[in-house]
């Protein structure tokens, strides 16, 4: 069984409680809360989240390991919420203390070293990394973090990734042209906001030319059709893209 000692974090999916067992060893607890998502839409669970951070920290930096648990075994959560609330299985992962919240100006280096080893990241941002003392700066939230060859990562998280520089530029050099996110914008499919501006880079940009029109084997079948639709496009209005490509 584990305790609530005090609520650390609620987020659009979920609670993360620090807990402590019967042993007196403290963790973190994430409970996933009940929602009905369509299949197109971003969500999140316990195997998800459980996975993406033992993947993180096989691959990338070894913070400790995430388990699954019952959240029927979570005793003495506030008053307002209770277990029917949230899905049965529960993440219980180390409790990381934090030392500093970072900035953007470290965030940007941090996510440009992790697209070096493949790894990308959905939601970069403040309140989701930690400084802490024993590992320096990590990802607290893991639900957009991802291994380019993950199973987790369907069609609907690449396109998460490959938006993740315009959704948060901040985070990102240049969200059209950078280096970090052109690695982003390789696996999956830009949002129909964005089109305009890319078959721009495909037009001006001989280095965007040539990594978005690349046939990378990771690429889906949806992202080839715009990047050659954007090429054969280039004299012709945005509007003429929309009609042929697939678009969010």
């Amino acid at each position: 069984m584990y305790k609530v000692i005090k609520s650390i974090k609620s987020g659009k999916f979920g609670s993360v409680f620090l807990v402590e067992n019967e042993s007196g060893h403290k963790f973190a607890a994430k409970l996933f809360r009940n929602k009905n998502s369509k299949e197109s839409e971003l969500s999140s669970s316990a195997e998800l989240e459980v996975s993406n951070f033992n993947s993180f920290s096989t691959k990338v930096k070894d913070i400790g390991k995430a388990s699954l648990i019952s959240s029927s075994s979570i005793t003495g959560l506030p008053e307002s919420l209770s277990a029917k609330n949230f899905n049965e299985t529960a993440m219980l992962m180390p409790f990381f203390q934090k030392e500093s919240e970072p900035n953007y100006s470290e965030i940007k280096i941090y996510i440009s070293d992790l697209a070096d080893e493949d790894v990308f990241m959905g939601d970069p941002k403040p309140d989701n990394f930690f400084h802490t003392s024993k590992y320096g700066l990590i990802p607290i939230d893991f639900g957009l973090v991802f291994h380019k060859n993950s199973p987790n990562l369907s069609v609907k998280y690449k396109n998460a990734l490959a938006n993740a520089p315009f959704d948060y530029p901040d985070a990102f050099d240049n969200a059209y042209t950078g280096k970090v996110a052109k690695k982003y914008q390789g696996v999956g499919v830009v949002q129909s906001s964005q089109l305009n501006d890319l078959i721009h880079i495909v037009e001006s940009d001989s280095d965007s030319k040539e990594l978005l029109l690349g046939a990378s084997h990771d690429k889906s079948e949806e992202t080839l059709l715009f990047y050659k639709t954007a090429s054969e496009n280039k004299k012709k209005s945005a509007n003429s893209c929309f009609e042929c490509c697939t678009i969010l």
